[in-house]
């Protein structure tokens, strides 16, 4: 079983002049050798991109990638991830210190 980066997928979705060759080539050796999968983080940063599930269920069927799903400290793991890479913790922290200051005063 093959777990497919997401980044693999939006390589072969944008064409991507320098990594959708690459991604192509891998993503076939690993359909070669057995089952792909993909967890529900990487269904959810894929969605955007559709229209619809459906949309990108047909997607994930014809290159026959099945959706596993993950614990919930994997995924909540996944989202702490993301909000420290996209530079959000700051506001977040300091929208909560503002909440901590107010409730705490009144």
């Amino acid at each position: 079983m093959t777990l497919v980066d997401t980044n693999v997928l939006i390589d072969l979705m944008q064409n991507n002049a320098e990594w959708a060759g690459w991604s192509d080539a891998k993503l076939f050796e690993a359909q070669q050798a057995g089952t792909l999968t993909i967890n529900l983080v990487g269904d959810a940063e894929l969605m955007p991109a559709f229209d619809s599930m459906a949309d990108l269920d047909g997607l994930l069927k014809s290159a026959r990638i099945a959706v596993k799903g993950i614990s919930r400290p994997a995924v909540t793991g996944a989202l702490v991830f993301a909000v420290i890479d996209r530079g959000l913790m700051t506001a977040w922290n300091a929208s909560i210190q503002d909440l901590t200051q107010r409730w705490t005063h009144h």
